[in-house]
């Protein structure tokens, strides 16, 4: 204790030391006590902050100076008081944070996460390396073609994701074609509340026995019909099972998610075997806000790898 109080005589004294020229020059005609008193006001407010300041001050990368300047606007206007808008997550924005986020059902450690952001309404994108600006609304990432079991369907999984700051609903055609150029089918699908950012899976069904060669799609979409995607507010953890792997969904939001799909893709040599779609939904009802679900995904295929997405809509 007496070693800590040493140090916090010594760097009074250091901040003394630099403020005194300046004080002195910029009120020569102040008498002592005024210099005085004006110095142990700049001093304590200088501690004050050293004080307060949290011991470890970086952001996460997606988190500008910019960004942090709208979060202290949304939050004042909104009656969190984060005091000067300056870009600066200190001790008082923090408080602010962690306060709304408590009234909002997120964690309440003063951290601005995405999803702080996107309940606030902000959210920058440019600063996001995996958003590509390339001017597509609604990107096709990947694509693959299952076999129905009864063999006359053949399903087109498309792998997509929302490059624009708006909910979109997205609809998909597509034609399919063989290996001789010749169109052998067309198909359709459609996908509700994408979130900004989010990716996820929709499909669509050709009546067709032969697998086509390749598909021309083209994407279109429209502003949600739905007040907001949940997609942003579910995460999830795989467990490896012997057959398959079960998939934990915590909805991290504020509001119940409703609609909730998971869709399994199992793979082997990059090759669309099997898929296992199950609607996360107890009960209870829909995912509430801050509970988990769990559904396990099997199947009786040879596989290597199972990716993962999630459908859901507020």
């Amino acid at each position: 204790m007496m070693r800590m109080n040493g140090i916090r005589v010594f760097a009074a004294a250091a901040v003394l030391a630099l403020f005194v020229p300046a004080v002195v020059a910029a009120s020569e005609d102040l008498d002592l006590l005024s210099q005085i008193g004006a110095l142990e006001s700049m001093l304590e407010e200088a501690v004050g902050q050293k004080n307060n300041e949290p011991a470890e001050t970086s952001e996460p990368g997606f988190l500008s100076r910019e960004i942090i300047r709208q979060v202290q606007t949304a939050l004042n206007e909104a009656g969190y008081d984060c005091g000067a808008v300056d870009g600066i997550a200190g001790a008082r924005t923090r408080a602010a944070v962690a306060a709304y986020a408590k009234a909002h059902g997120f964690a309440s450690d003063g951290q601005i996460t995405e999803s702080i952001l996107y309940e606030l309404g902000i959210w920058d994108y440019s600063d996001l390396a995996d958003i590509p600006q390339n001017g597509q609304d609604v990107q096709l990432l990947k694509e693959y073609t299952f076999e129905n079991d009864l063999e006359w369907y053949q399903y087109h999984y498309l792998v997509i994701r929302n490059n624009t700051s708006q909910n979109l609903d997205v609809r998909s055609n597509s034609a399919a074609f063989d290996g001789n150029g010749d169109m052998t089918g067309f198909a359709e699908g459609s996908f509700y509340a994408l979130g900004p950012g989010c990716i996820s899976v929709m499909y669509e069904a050709f009546e067709m026995e032969d697998t086509p060669a390749h598909y021309e799609t083209v994407l279109s979409s429209s502003q949600s019909r739905y007040p907001r995607s949940v997609l942003k507010d579910l995460t999830w953890k795989k467990t490896d099972l012997p057959q398959g792997a079960s998939f934990e969904v915590t909805n991290g939001g504020s509001i119940p998610a409703k609609n909730v799909e998971g869709y399994a893709l199992f793979f082997r040599n990059d090759s669309l075997v099997d898929v296992m779609i199950k609607a996360y939904e107890g009960a209870s009802g829909p995912i509430s806000a801050g509970s988990v679900m769990t559904q396990s995904f099997t199947t009786d295929r040879s596989f290597d790898r199972v990716d993962f997405y999630l459908t859901g809509t507020s």
